[in-house]
């Protein structure tokens, strides 16, 4: 029984000690945010809507879409072999 908990022991602490070194390497390796370049005051977003046979709800979805606000967007409709009118 104590050799089964002194291997456990032995696992949790290997455990800690690997995640504990993961975290200190990403914090020294990995380039901070500060480091990117500014981005535009809108970058572009696309909205896909993966359409299947959503003839139905497709005119909704679509207009509350096209009423946002936001000035740089495009909307791209994907209509994966639909059997109805998508």
């Amino acid at each position: 029984m104590d050799l089964i908990l002194h291997n456990h022991y032995l696992g949790v602490i290997g455990f800690l000690i690997a995640a504990n070194l993961i975290t200190l390497l990403n914090a020294l390796l990995l380039r901070r945010l500060d480091r990117y370049g500014k981005l535009e005051a809108t970058p572009r977003v696309e909205v896909l809507i993966p359409a299947r046979n959503e003839e139905s709800n497709l005119e909704a979805c679509l207009r509350s879409l096209i009423a946002q606000d936001y000035p740089n967007y495009v909307i791209r409709v994907l209509d994966d072999h639909s059997t109805d009118r998508t």
